[in-house]
């Protein structure tokens, strides 16, 4: 980004999506400005992941009829796709000291939300993922 060469406009055009990217990950001002005021903006990303008990911004995904028009318009770049499913969506988060969130997008499934708390530490059990106990110093 400090290439000599850039003219201004592509030098906040890439600084823009650099942020974006890192705000799509951790969509939280204090989480993204204390990374911005510890690490050099190339640097973002590290600082900038993925982190349980902040949920990610949902994304808005785009119908397509083929897979000849999605390879057509990502024009050879590597993707994964899955289905997109309207209705009710939640993110379950679990801490590292084993305290578990639910954070739903839509008020229709509140109710719901007491129940699959519920159901994380069989889900956890089942697939072999156990919070690391806490540390005590």
């Amino acid at each position: 980004m400090c290439e000599k060469h850039l003219s201004l406009e592509t030098k906040l055009e890439t600084a823009v999506n650099i942020v974006k990217k890192a705000y799509s990950e951790v969509p939280s001002f204090d989480a993204l400005l204390d990374a911005l005021l510890s690490v050099p903006l190339e640097e973002l990303h590290k600082a900038c992941t993925l982190t349980p008990g902040i949920p990610v911004v949902p994304m808005l995904a785009k119908p397509t009829k083929s897979v000849l028009e999605v390879l057509k318009r990502l024009n050879g770049l590597r993707f994964t796709c899955e289905y997109k499913y309207d209705g009710e969506r939640a993110q379950v988060h679990m801490t590292p000291d084993g305290v578990t969130k639910v954070i739903d997008f839509c008020q229709s499934i509140q109710s719901k939300v007491s129940f699959a708390k519920s159901q994380v530490p069989s889900c956890c059990d089942q697939l072999g993922i156990l919070p690391k106990p806490p540390q005590h110093l």
